[in-house]
């Protein structure tokens, strides 16, 4: 009678078939992604007003006392065929963010002002094909690119933990 493969291979492998899944989903979503950025690109423009800048506080440490690091936000009205939008995605890759992360609010606050005041006129690029889906920043930036990395990475790590688990189970 012959005997069954041990748990440790047969955790390996099923470690190795969920990196390979998630991977391979990470990247089908990563190229999805990349091609709307890119598509972005030649979206048509209108003319859209800032509608409010918002100051983002995050903490990034549990000490004490505890820092934080401050980015903005742009919220934004613009209007395609008569209809009117509401947006506040900056770009495909780092969503409503407009701004690097800053280390004092101040600067932060500062940086806002100079970019956006509330009331301003600014250029809106939209999707043709869904007009309220909507970036002040069209293309790709690093953040479109994490989808794909992470899919590649945790594909290859599946692959490695699959032929792993067979060199196990062999011996």
């Amino acid at each position: 009678m012959e005997a069954s493969p041990a748990p440790a291979p047969r955790l390996i492998f099923g470690l190795a078939i969920f990196s390979i899944v998630s991977g391979a989903a990470l990247l089908i979503f990563g190229l999805s992604f990349l091609k709307s950025a890119y598509t972005s690109l030649g979206w048509p423009t209108v003319q859209g007003d800032v509608a409010a800048v918002n100051i983002n506080r995050d903490r990034v440490t549990d000490s004490r006392p505890p820092a934080y690091t401050y980015t903005y936000t742009v919220a934004y009205t613009y209007e395609v065929d008569g209809n009117r939008y509401q947006g506040d995605r900056y770009s495909l890759g780092s969503g409503s963010t407009a701004s690097r992360t800053y280390r004092e609010q101040q600067n932060a606050i500062a940086a806002a002002k100079e970019s956006y005041a509330v009331g301003q006129s600014i250029d809106v690029y939209y999707n043709p094909n869904a007009p309220a889906d909507a970036v002040l920043k069209p293309g790709a930036n690093i953040g479109t690119f994490v989808p794909l990395i992470f899919g590649l990475v945790l594909s290859s790590s599946g692959i490695g933990l699959f032929r792993l688990a067979q060199r196990i189970a062999a011996n």
